[in-house]
């Protein structure tokens, strides 16, 4: 006993409180969806769900949302005391008050006392390795096995009792604790008990666990005690023993032991010492009931009326007012030569830190101008300059000199500062921008107004180039002028807030809801390229720039930190993110301006609006766990389908057919699918084909579902994986095959059949008919002769007809066109010339469709291909728009429509088509405009009018609200039960999705 007592002694002496460190941590409570707030129990099933035990139910959880089962849902009680998933994938759920719940996937079956079960709750369910359940009832331990429960009898050495815990071991123990009477453990034919003699730090026994190595932790009232197959070794951690009863036990992928305490927080055992985890450094609470690690190394946390907790290892810390930040703001950041940190704050000072020392603070009454730091640097001679809203400061690391407008500074607001080379120091201001020698000013307005001359970061690059960001966009500061760089002139660039370069000579420019432009001023062609949210960055707007010693672009947005590989950029040219949030302990979010620094070996520190954070490389999570992803719904027709009433035979996993054989008109079919992710739920992206109709993979979708409609007969796969950030997939996706057959007319027994039949009618009549097939033949030919004379006259006089009314439509559509010409000599409101020229346009659409019908010989249907064509060329020389300056191309087969179909398709064309012209290729600029037509089924076609001019506006939905042209063809696209979609990615791409049904 005095071995235990010393080994405690020194267990205590070795504890470490970080009462200052804030852990990652993520609440879910009752406005998130629990049931009820005290979480008794945790499970990660092998779909990757998390299910939770509560006093008001049991829920599962997917990573967004909670999905709650109670009574009414078949739970034979809501107060739920323990959960275990056993090898068939079923889910026990052990109650306080009413036996066992049985969930198999789709429904709740019942254990209890009809079943051989003791009245009363149940506190502990385990299976062992031979596959048999053992379960802690209210009257002893049973066992379930071949669907028979069976009571374990009252044994010498293995009374029948009520146990707190049980544990099934890999060697085929089953470990029984109890609540006072110590520890037994059962091999199948004896029990023997350990006790306080034994090494046990109390007979109060609430928890049991097997580690990796096969060593059993016994979590006590008071202590924790490792058995490790030969002797036991306490653990009892310093405080009030009442507060550290150890209820449950997790080990992490690393080997340590975390323990919940009831009062005490949870305590990580890393093999060398307790390290404590309160209230203090996250936890909604002290007093914790359960914990689960889930397969992506997070520790799930169980709260006693305080609900749900996760805990995500990070390789970020976080330093807030607790750690000595006077104001969490952190505006700037600077390493000075001794590889100490600089730190402005916003009205909070500046101070100088050293890594486990502290802070040193210098305020105004220390000889700042002011409290409010918008940037740090430090220059050659290990001065520090502090860019303040009261001026330019410098620090020689005894005194502060402060230079203001009074001193020559164009304005006392100053943004960044720059150190040169020799004294000069590069300044932005509110009102411009300054040159410093350290004697005097040279100050400079830039051209275009006030936003102009906000200059927000100023940059000198490696050829000596001085760069300055404005509001306005990027300028180069050049023999005192300042040039705007015409290969920038299409990217829109405003608010620019951050300026680097990398070792390859790439300009990296963030502005602040606009995005992130590389640029290559040394290049041959001057390379650029734009980079926004849709390209995988956090968020478009930017704040901050750095480059590591690893080769590395560190990106600090509004909405945490994205990072890439500049070497790997550099030789595939592919943008590929890895971005960090809150979820990854990013907990700052918002990276402020100035505010990213590089430090030794791959660390780095970011200033955010929420505090300081720290980055240490070696604790990132290199191995990406890819998400477990199941097909979670097979609907037929958008409705939830009985399979089991339309004849299928059904797999009580999945509730659906595993083989799936449908009617011919049955086509209509939706697949859901779900990847569980419980990190980053809002991650993981879908990727899906249907083998038999589709060659390639869909483009990356958060959807979790799609649908496929009518559907021909034959054979078909669906395919999906689940991909998560960085472009990782399940190597092997998931499938479901199913078959529709052909209408059993088609099919080849019927049509023999058939064939037989009327071969055998044929044969017993054909003797019949051959001496009467000639009378009725003489009879007819005579009959039909006259009758074709007759029709041949009629269908000539009824096309001369028609011709002349398409004709005339045609003559009476251009009177109208030629009265609206006369009517536009008399306007002079250029808007009411551009609404007469669009009626002329559309006019005009319509009387080359009538005159196409009344050329040719087939009255009744038109070749969309040549009218097209037609349209767009007339509309051409209506726009004065050459060829040789927007090439016209087209991608049309031959397609005879119906009159009505061309007329709206033309009118559609006639609309986006003119909408190109407008507004595509602004001032004479060159491009392509490409029209062409795809089937898709028999029924299903697609028209795209795609060019590579200046894309959709910003405020592109807004225009087509309010545009009469774009609401004409919102309406035409109903008329052919179509959807039209518009994309803007290297020009405009117009999608019509329309049917057409066979004539």
């Amino acid at each position: 006993m005095r071995i235990f007592f010393i080994s405690g002694l020194l267990i205590l002496w070795l504890t470490t409180h970080l009462s200052a460190q804030q852990y990652n941590f993520k609440t879910w409570n009752l406005e998130d969806g629990l049931p009820q707030s005290e979480i008794t129990c945790l499970l990660q099933d092998r779909h990757g769900y998390l299910w939770l035990g509560t006093l008001g139910g049991l829920s599962r959880f997917n990573g967004f949302r909670f999905q709650n089962f109670s009574k009414e849902h078949g739970l034979s009680s809501n107060n739920i005391r323990c959960l275990m998933e056993d090898r068939e994938g079923n889910i026990w759920i052990g109650t306080t008050d009413r036996g066992i719940s049985l969930y198999n996937g789709r429904k709740f079956t019942h254990l209890g006392e009809k079943d051989g079960l003791p009245a009363g709750g149940i506190t502990s369910i385990t299976q062992a390795p031979d596959r048999t359940i053992w379960i802690a009832t209210s009257k002893g331990i049973a066992s379930y096995k071949n669907k028979k429960i069976t009571l374990l009898p009252n044994l010498p050495d293995l009374p029948a009792q009520p146990y707190s815990a049980l544990l099934a071991d890999k060697r085929g123990n089953l470990w029984l604790g109890t609540l006072g009477d110590g520890l037994y453990r059962y091999n199948g034919a004896s029990a023997t008990r350990f006790s306080l003699e034994d090494g046990l730090t109390n007979k109060i026994i609430y928890s049991l666990l097997e580690a990796r190595d096969g060593s059993i932790w016994i979590g006590t009232y008071g202590g924790l005690t490792r058995y490790d197959g030969k002797s036991m070794k306490q653990f009892v951690p310093e405080g009030d023993l009442n507060l550290n009863r150890a209820m449950s036990l997790s080990e992490d992928r690393n080997g340590a032991i975390w323990i919940g305490q009831d009062g005490g927080g949870v305590l990580k055992y890393d093999g060398k010492r307790l390290h404590y985890i309160t209230a203090d450094n996250g936890l909604e609470s002290n007093y914790i009931a359960t914990l689960r690690h889930d397969g992506s190394g997070n520790l799930w946390i169980g709260t006693v009326n305080s609900g749900l907790q996760r805990y995500t290892p990070s390789c970020f810390l976080y330093y807030s007012k607790l750690d000595g930040l006077k104001s969490e703001n952190v505006t700037s950041l600077a390493k000075d030569g001794n590889g100490q940190l600089w730190v402005g704050t916003f009205d909070g000072g500046a101070a100088r830190f050293i890594d486990g020392k502290g802070f040193t603070w210098f305020s105004q009454a220390d000889g700042l101008p002011g409290n409010i730091i918008n940037d740090l640097k430090i220059d050659k001679t290990g001065k520090v300059w502090l860019a303040t809203n009261k001026g330019i400061c410098r620090y020689d690391g005894k005194q502060f000199r402060n230079y203001n407008e009074n001193d020559g500074l164009i304005y006392e607001i100053v943004n960044s500062c720059f150190p040169d080379s020799g004294n000069r120091v590069l300044l932005g201001t509110n009102e411009g921008f300054s040159i410093f020698n350290g004697k005097t000013f040279q100050n400079f307005k830039i051209p275009g107004g006030r936003n102009a001359s906000f200059v927000q970061s100023v940059f000198k690059d490696h050829q000596s180039r001085i760069w300055v960001g404005t509001r306005t966009g990027l300028y180069e500061f050049r023999d005192n002028k300042f040039v705007s760089p015409p290969e920038l002139q299409g990217f829109g660039l405003a608010n620019v807030c951050a300026i680097t370069q990398d070792r390859f000579n790439n300009l990296w420019i963030g502005s602040y809801n606009t995005g992130l432009l590389r640029y290559t001023p040394d290049a041959p062609n001057k390379r650029t390229a734009f980079y926004t949210q849709k390209n995988g960055l956090l968020s478009d707007g930017i704040n901050s720039l750095q480059t590591d010693s690893l080769d590395q672009l560190w990106i600090g947005t509004i909405k945490g930190i994205s990072r890439i590989n500049l070497l790997q950029y550099q030789q595939k040219q592919q943008f590929r993110p890895k971005s960090f949030t809150v979820n990854d302990g990013f907990r700052g979010v918002e990276v402020n301006s100035n505010s990213i620094v590089t430090g030794l070996d791959g660390r780095m520190w970011f200033g955010t609006v929420s505090g300081l954070i720290k980055y240490l490389p070696f604790y990132e999570k290199k191995d990406t766990v890819l998400p477990k992803l199941a097909i979670s719904n097979v609907l037929l027709l958008l409705q939830k389908t009985n399979w089991k009433d339309l004849g299928q035979p059904v797999n009580p996993k999945t509730g659906f057919p595993d083989k799936l054989t449908l009617n011919h008109d049955e086509n209509y079919l939706t697949f859901g699918y779900q990847a569980i992710d419980l990190t980053h739920p809002e991650k993981v992206t879908y990727s899906y084909m249907l083998e038999g109709l589709e060659l390639d993979w869909s483009a990356p979708t958060r959807d979790t579902f799609a649908t496929y409609s009518n559907l021909s007969p034959g054979k078909y796969v669906f395919r999906v994986k689940a991909c998560v950030q960085g472009g990782e997939c399940n190597q092997e996706p998931v499938k479901f095959a199913f078959t529709i057959e052909p209408p059993f007319w088609s099919k080849d027994k019927l049509i023999g059949m058939v064939l037989l039949v009327a071969a055998g009618v044929v044969f017993g009549f054909v003797r019949w008919r051959e001496q009467n097939l000639k009378k009725i033949n003489t009879r007819l030919e005579e009959s039909v002769e006259q009758r074709t004379l007759l029709l041949e006259k009629k269908n000539l006089e009824k096309e001369i007809l028609l011709k002349e009314v398409h004709h005339r439509v045609k003559n009476n559509l251009q009177i109208i066109t030629s009265l609206l010409n006369l009517q536009s000599r008399h306007v002079t409101d250029p808007a009411a010339l551009h609404t007469l020229r669009e009626i002329k346009d559309r006019i005009k659409s319509i009387s080359m469709l009538h005159q196409r019908l009344y050329q040719r010989e087939e009255l009744s249907c038109i070749d969309l291909a040549e009218y097209v064509q037609t349209l767009c060329r007339s509309l051409f020389a209506s726009y004065g728009v050459r060829e040789d300056h927007v090439r016209l191309e087209f991608d049309i087969p031959t397609l005879y429509l119906d009159i009505d179909t061309a007329l709206t398709l033309g009118l559609i064309v006639n609309e986006l088509v003119s909408n190109t012209l407008k507004y595509a290729f602004p001032e004479h600029r060159k491009g392509t405009l490409l029209i062409e037509l795809l089937r898709i089924t028999e029924t299903d076609y697609t028209l795209t009018i795609s060019d590579d001019g200046t894309g959709l506006p910003d405020n592109f939905e807004e225009k087509m609200a309010a545009s009469f042209g774009l609401q004409l063809v919102s309406s035409l696209v109903k008329k052919l039960h179509g959807k039209l979609r518009f994309y803007s990615e290297g020009g405009t791409q117009i999608r019509l999705q329309f049917i057409i049904q066979p004539q």
